[in-house]
């Protein structure tokens, strides 16, 4: 059976009857047609009327196309996404994802079946919109080659997107919506800091903005090279094209930064066809994308430490956004990495069965310590880089890659206690526990501190076991990054941060350690 041989995808098929249903598609034809005749309409009178600014003589055929260009964003990136995530959760609803368990149709075939038919709708609606704009671009002289290159690479951020949405979807289970909401939280807590904090050219890649700017720098010859709002300033609009200093053209490094990550997307659901009790995303898996991502990172940091002109850089911003990185890394591979508690006993059996002491690290099953181990090395060599290029002191920079890791060592073990030990039915508990250590008692202490300058060393210990303060802060003064000091003496803040995070770590490893060998005694 070939890959595209459609006809004959059971998942396509199923998808596509419902998205492309008479009625469905009637109402979507009406209202585009209604969409682009009001398009047409404002911008060819706007341009014979007069009704725009002396500064703008953009003909009303290329503003038509600019805005059709907009509409398929629309169409694809929002209305696709929200196409992809209804029909994929609704595998799980319906318990449907039992059945293609045990489909003959290759994993492949079912992965592509789900995400290209619950989305088909809205890519040939936008099939429609590029014909509409390839005949305005014939008729008036203007170079289809850019358009077609904006339809390419607007269609690959939307594969992404819909990659991204429909794992989300069939990794939703309607019985778990507790530690679903768990997850989304961290998720959006952490994401919402890297996103809008800066400006680095592998985020910048992420988005749809690289499609639209190429597309606006060709029909308005005016606008090229000033890039996009708050991304065109000094020469930033090349920065956002460069990875390790290099300058990279705009498909290959939008296909550099996309495809990887829709490849991970796709295979997490292929492993939920394969078994939907199985995490998202295998141990080696969550390794493989927090060391692409660093480099990812790296690349894009580095050409802006050494090639930005802008004057009021401040790489401490950067700093933060890594460490945020890492311990959004750290959460999310330690809540996926870490074996349930039956999970985990099953891997006992099965290590007995096969007549080994225990199973290979990578194994669902498996302890989640070899993970966090390699991990905690990922971080500490991508730590060091960042250590050379600002020229910490090795003292410095061993005290702050103690404080992060600590707090890494710390949280994945208590995971892993938390799943082993009776309380692993009550997930509510380690949400409770966690909000208290990293929001409740630091926000208690800012209340108490609040209006006295420098705050009294002796409330470090209520900063101390959050990631803002214990990790941050502390470490923007190792670095050298911090221009004013936030507790009267920083040097015994440190110490005692130091600590205070190391004996939580320790406490949840040997925590950790005691449940896995009590499990392991109980045969």
């Amino acid at each position: 059976m070939n890959l595209f041989d459609l006809k004959n995808n059971p998942n396509f098929l199923q998808c596509w009857r419902e998205r492309n249903r008479p009625a469905t598609v009637g109402s979507a034809v009406t209202l585009l047609i209604i969409i682009e005749a009001m398009i047409f309409t404002n911008a060819y009178f706007d341009d014979r009327l007069g009704l725009k600014s002396a500064q703008d003589v953009t003909p009303w055929f290329v503003d038509s196309i600019s805005a059709l260009a907009i509409l398929q964003g629309i169409v694809l990136l929002f209305f696709g996404s929200v196409s992809a995530y209804r029909l994929s959760s609704r595998e799980r609803t319906n318990r449907t994802i039992d059945f293609h368990r045990s489909s003959p149709t290759p994993r492949t075939h079912q992965i592509l079946g789900l995400v290209l038919g619950s989305t088909s709708l809205e890519w040939w609606i936008s099939l429609l919109i590029l014909t509409v704009q390839l005949i305005l671009a014939l008729l008036n002289n203007l170079p289809v080659i850019a358009i077609l290159q904006f339809y390419i690479q607007l269609a690959l951020c939307a594969a992404l997107y819909h990659a991204l949405f429909a794992l989300m979807g069939i990794s939703r289970d309607p019985l778990k919506n507790k530690a679903g909401a768990l997850i989304l939280f961290v998720g959006i807590y952490f994401l919402a800091h890297i996103l809008v904090a800066n400006k680095l050219s592998f985020v910048y890649q992420c988005t749809w903005l690289p499609a639209y700017e190429q597309l606006d720098s060709v029909l308005k010859p005016e606008n090229a090279g000033r890039g996009w709002p708050h991304y065109g300033q000094n020469n930033q609009a090349e920065l956002n094209y460069t990875l390790f200093g290099a300058v990279l053209p705009a498909l290959p490094f939008q296909m550099l930064v996309q495809i990887p990550f829709m490849a991970l997307f796709l295979a997490g659901i292929g492993r939920r066809f394969t078994n939907v009790e199985q995490p998202v995303l295998s141990k080696s898996q969550l390794l493989t994308s927090a060391f692409y991502t660093f480099t990812l990172f790296t690349g894009s940091y580095v050409s802006l430490h050494f090639f930005s002109d802008d004057k009021h850089f401040r790489p401490e911003g950067y700093i933060v956004s890594l460490l945020i990185l890492m311990m959004f890394f750290a959460i999310i591979g330690a809540l996926l990495a870490t074996p349930s508690h039956i999970g985990y006993q099953r891997g006992l059996r099965r290590a007995r069965k096969l007549g080994l002491g225990h199973l290979n690290w990578a194994h669902n099953s498996s302890s989640n310590a070899v993970w966090g181990g390699l991990f905690c090395l990922l971080c500490a060599t991508v730590l060091a880089i960042y250590f050379h290029l600002f020229s910490t002191s090795p003292g410095n920079a061993v005290l702050a890659s103690l404080i992060l890791l600590g707090h890494i060592v710390f949280f994945v073990s208590f995971v892993e206690y938390f799943n082993l030990s009776a309380m692993h039915s009550k997930k509510p508990i380690l949400f409770t526990v966690i909000v208290i250590l990293w929001f409740l008692i630091p926000l208690f202490g800012t209340i108490i501190s609040a209006g006295a300058g420098k705050m009294p060393t002796a409330l470090v210990a209520l900063f101390a076991p959050s990631p803002i303060f214990g990790v941050i802060e502390t470490f923007l003064y190792l670095m050298e990054q911090k221009s004013r000091e936030k507790f009267q003496n920083q040097h015994v803040a440190v110490s005692i941060t130091l600590i205070i995070i190391w004996s939580m770590a320790v406490s949840a490893v040997l925590l950790a350690t005691y449940e896995r060998r009590r499990l392991k005694s109980l045969g």
